[in-house]
């Protein structure tokens, strides 16, 4: 019985240490565009914003609103990208299911069509293509005034093997990885909590 509510006990720390990492490719082949543009995430997933070419960005936005940042939503910066360099990436935690919309604040981006979604509703009117038709008739591309905001910034070398960043605004280095096909991604929440799963297990059996 013990053993039971063990793996029971471990089967439920590893739901929660191994939560789905959602890639993001910004600007593929330097089109102005998220791939995919549209994301479907439980709580407790994350979603990777690797920025490939260009000089992006990625912000919160009100449905009502597009190319208008929201007022706690997040920001990833501008971030640059280009072939054999470090890929930048941007991670947010999903915390919610409930529908959040993003464009990219760079130059008349965002009215040209560089906008996403995560978890969208179906069977609402506040789709994507309507979220898209309004950000192209949006009178001015807003970016915050402040920087990072609401996500965590990393580099991927183009080889695919884990770093750590260096700090950021005070804040200690993030370790992350890329995804094999074996195990997936694992960022640095999440090997918190392999770490406390393999604690577990040492004491419970």
């Amino acid at each position: 019985m013990q053993l039971v509510n063990t793996l029971l006990l471990l089967s439920s720390v590893a739901s929660t240490a191994f939560g789905v990492i959602h890639q993001v490719k910004v600007s593929i082949g330097g089109a102005l565009a998220y791939e995919p543009n549209s994301i479907t995430a439980a709580v407790g997933d994350q979603v990777e914003f690797q920025f490939l070419n260009g000089n992006h960005s990625v912000v919160q936005a009100p449905f009502g609103t597009p190319c208008v940042p929201s007022p706690s939503g997040f920001f990833s910066g501008f971030l640059p990208g280009g072939a054999g360099k470090p890929i930048n990436a941007f991670t947010i935690d999903v915390k919610s299911t409930d529908a959040v919309w993003f464009y990219c604040a760079q130059a008349k981006h965002c009215q040209a069509g560089m906008v996403g979604v995560i978890n969208v509703n179906k069977n609402s009117n506040k789709t994507l293509e309507a979220f898209a038709a309004a950000a192209k008739l949006a009178p001015a591309n807003v970016a915050p005034s402040g920087g990072l905001t609401g996500g965590v910034i990393s580099q991927l070398p183009p080889a695919g093997n884990g770093t750590v960043t260096p700090p950021t605004a005070g804040k200690p280095p993030v370790a992350t990885a890329t995804t094999n096909a074996a195990m997936g991604a694992v960022s640095g929440s999440q090997a918190t909590g392999l770490l406390s799963l393999l604690l577990v297990a040492g004491l419970l059996l």
